[in-house]
């Protein structure tokens, strides 16, 4: 951040905003190994890995969006 002359605000922000869904993520793991330490056969929440899920591929879908764009595009050139 420095280097790149961002202020300490907007930094902090954005690394608070960015690592919220890894701890929600680390969470939601913990307790499910902790479930599974313990036999507890509702370990998996189908609910849980479907909102997981689902998060995932909204995280993915612009980034799959804009490679597949620009790769559709391209002519080869002779």
């Amino acid at each position: 951040a420095g280097v790149s002359g961002i202020r300490t605000r907007p930094f902090v922000v954005g690394t608070a905003i960015g690592e919220f869904p890894w701890v929600i993520a680390g969470v939601a793991l913990g307790v499910s190994a902790d479930r599974l330490a313990r036999n507890d056969l509702s370990a998996v929440d189908p609910s849980l890995i479907l909102a997981l899920a689902l998060v995932g591929l909204l995280l993915l879908a612009g980034p799959i969006y804009r490679t597949v764009r620009s790769t559709s595009h391209v002519t080869p050139s002779e």
